[in-house]
């Protein structure tokens, strides 16, 4: 095993914050669910942005090409 460790925090818990803290407070009574769907959005494409990097980076360690059936040929 490696002896590398994770991140204790995810900065993804920043927006969660700001969102619940602005909610709670009563700063935005009327605009809950849209915060909500908005903060939705944003993480989501956070997560699909993280994981075409880790595909991308993966395919170019291991030189293939990802959800391609033809071989690469060789140069």
């Amino acid at each position: 095993m490696s002896s590398t460790r994770c991140q204790p925090l995810n900065w993804m818990l920043l927006p969660i914050a700001a969102v619940l803290l602005l909610v709670v407070s009563g700063l935005a009574p009327g605009s809950e669910t849209l915060l909500l769907y908005l903060l939705t959005a944003f993480l989501t494409l956070a997560h699909i942005h993280y994981g075409v990097v880790v595909v991308s980076q993966l395919s170019r360690h291991f030189n293939i090409r990802p959800f391609s059936l033809r071989k690469p040929t060789p140069d």
